[in-house]
């Protein structure tokens, strides 16, 4: 165990336990360590743009089509209607045209965390471009038999769209650990009035390609109420208990990014797998959700009885999560830093000053997700 100081609360005139030395300076440590995450996050931005035109040309169809042997009707049936139709009349022959088109783009930008007006200064912003056109290309005679085909189409497409493979479900319960509240309660910080508490929760997500993971997820978060002095008056406020519902959205960035970095083509394919089987061994993530928060009742009791200091309510809730993730095929376990916001808790009737701003809260946290 321990040892502790008894300090005297020079604004609330209580006796607290203070920490000992060694421990303020590893919540120092680990607030400027979590304050660091927080400005990367906030001060850099990622952004992917992707767009197609046309299916992924299928090679497999292109194979079984024979010059001399196969005929128009054939080719219409195993490709579908072409893109473009010319006729050279002086040849006697019709072209058909099918096309594939894959653009994408990635941006990565550093910016300043504090904004001026809106305005955000970037200090350093990295821009690369691909696009890769696929073309396939057959000549018919006037009796509508194959003369000449011609196909090119890069690696990561010859595969037909039907041999991707499907998305993923994960279903990941959480446990989350707090180590520090933020935010004022108006009688008093909410730090003050209640100790770090933990969140149990359950997500529930479903993963369409490699780096991306949508979903929706419930939690409990529960901070085991306080007591003070003020005033040379006795309080002892009851728990602190939220149910919250968000809809949230995960970015998976695999180790092996970091190796390619100067090679935009294997970032590229990296980034924009559409595979979500691929996305294994060790990943960097960030994760936002936003939705929907109840708050029970907080209780105070005085020498005058008890009374609600917070009525039970309704607000928005937000929350971000960045951190480490090793992926199996059929299990992800994860954990990282968290940060999470509750809306401004209702003043109930206890006729002491409780006009409270956001509860703020800021944590560690662990998941194991099973993946089907």
């Amino acid at each position: 165990m321990s040892a502790h100081a008894l300090e005297p609360d020079a604004r609330s005139g209580r006796t607290v336990a203070g920490p000992s030395g060694v421990a303020l300076a590893a919540v120092a440590l680990a607030a400027v360590a979590l304050a660091a995450v927080a400005v990367a996050i906030s001060g850099c931005s990622l952004d992917v743009g992707r767009e197609r035109f046309g299916v992924p040309l299928d090679a497999d169809a292109l194979t079984d089509l024979e010059v001399g042997r196969s005929d128009l009707d054939g080719a219409l049936t195993a490709l579908g209607a072409p893109h473009l139709i010319e006729r050279e009349n002086d040849a006697r022959e019709d072209h058909l045209w099918w096309f594939h088109r894959d653009e994408s783009d990635i941006s990565i930008r550093f910016q300043v965390p504090l904004s001026v007006f809106g305005y955000r200064h970037n200090i350093f912003q990295f821009f690369q471009g691909d696009e890769q056109t696929n073309k396939l290309h057959l000549v018919f005679d006037d009796d509508g038999m194959l003369r000449q085909k011609d196909l090119v189409v890069p690696d990561a497409f010859a595969a037909s769209a039907a041999e991707r493979a499907p998305g993923r479900v994960h279903v990941a319960p959480r446990f989350e650990q707090s180590f520090f509240l933020s935010g004022s309660a108006d009688f008093a910080d909410y730090a003050d009035l209640f100790d770090p508490g933990y969140v149990l929760g359950l997500d529930i997500s479903y993963q369409p390609v490699a780096p991306l993971v949508l979903g929706i997820g419930g939690t409990y978060q529960i901070h085991e109420g306080d007591s003070l002095r003020a005033g040379g008056a006795s309080f002892a406020f009851d728990d602190l208990e939220i149910f919250a519902a968000e809809l949230m959205i995960r970015l998976q960035i695999p180790f092996e990014v970091f190796g390619h970095l100067s090679d935009f083509d294997a970032v590229r394919r990296i980034l924009l797998d559409d595979n979500p089987q691929s996305a294994d061994g060790w990943l960097a993530f960030v994760e936002g959700g936003a939705g929907v928060a109840y708050n029970e009742d907080v209780v105070v009791g005085t020498a005058g009885g008890r009374s609600n200091f917070f009525d039970s309510g309704v607000g928005l809730s937000n929350s971000a999560t960045a951190g480490l993730e090793y992926s199996w095929a059929a299990i992800s376990v994860r954990a990282g830093v968290g940060f999470r916001t509750v809306d401004a808790l209702d003043e109930g009737n206890s006729g002491l000053d409780d006009r409270a701003d956001s509860l703020r809260t800021w944590m560690g946290t662990l998941s194991v997700a099973l993946k089907f």
